[in-house]
Parts: C-alpha cells; sequence; structure tokens
C-alpha cells in the first residue's frame, strides 16, 4: 500500500512539474510577474490592466521578432 502511495505521489509531482513548465513556457504568469516588479521596483508607476500588459507585449513582439516558429 505504501508503494502506490508512493508512486501517486511521484506522479502527481511529476505532472505539476510538467504543468508549471508548459506555463512557463507559454507565459501564464507573465502578467502576474510583472505587476509584482512593477510594484515591488516601480511603485509611482501605473500598473497596466492584462490587455494592456498583453497588447503590449504582443506589439513589442511583432516590432523586435525574436527566434519563434511562425
Amino acid at each position: 500500500m505504501a508503494a502506490v502511495i508512493s508512486t501517486v505521489s511521484a506522479v502527481s509531482r511529476a505532472a505539476k512539474t510538467v504543468w508549471w513548465y508548459m506555463g512557463e513556457l507559454v507565459g501564464d504568469k507573465s502578467y502576474e510577474k510583472y505587476v509584482a516588479h512593477i510594484r515591488a521596483r516601480h511603485p509611482e508607476r501605473p500598473v497596466p490592466t492584462k490587455k494592456e500588459f498583453w497588447k503590449a507585449k504582443y506589439d513589442e513582439q511583432e516590432a523586435n521578432p525574436a527566434s519563434r516558429c511562425c
């Protein structure tokens, strides 16, 4: 029984790690990280909305393309 619990725990940890990695890869937490950075390092600056953040990010990518598949 303990071996089964240990195996389930290991699989669960592996799945969470893969889920976290995929989220980092596609930028799931980009806005939250940016807001935390702005509040910590530049408290005088207004925090953009999520929509404003993503628009600026995509505009920057279009203006300065880097390695990407398409």
